[in-house]
């Protein structure tokens, strides 16, 4: 008897690793916004040039609004620089393991 023949096309298989919540969180407990790196590109970029950017502006506005030409102002402003560090750090800790975890569910959601 015919039998249809058919061409077997050759199957591809891609092995990717899934990201670490631990060494993400370790990497920006200790390098802050630049650990960032590992779970998020635009995370990272963001955070470096987004929230200084923010804080200069919010800085200008506040040291303006305090005192025109005062060192009243400016001591208010060089003030918000320590804020600005802490605010960068906590959001860089809470982003990277909210983006590992987001990546991960993607790739095991690709894998079915």
């Amino acid at each position: 008897m015919n039998q249809p023949v058919t061409a077997s096309q050759p199957t591809h298989l891609v092995v990717t690793q899934t990201k670490s919540v631990g060494i993400a969180i370790l990497l920006t407990l200790f390098l802050g916004p630049l650990g960032l790196f590992y779970a998020t590109i635009r995370g990272a970029l963001f955070v470096l040039f987004g929230v200084p950017f923010l804080f200069t502006v919010g800085a200008i506005a506040f040291g303006a609004a305090a005192s025109a030409g005062s060192t009243g102002g400016l001591l208010g402003a060089l003030a918000m620089i320590p804020l600005c560090a802490a605010t960068m750090w906590i959001l860089s800790l809470v982003w990277s393991v909210t983006a590992v975890n987001a990546y991960n569910q993607r790739l095991l959601a690709g894998a079915r």
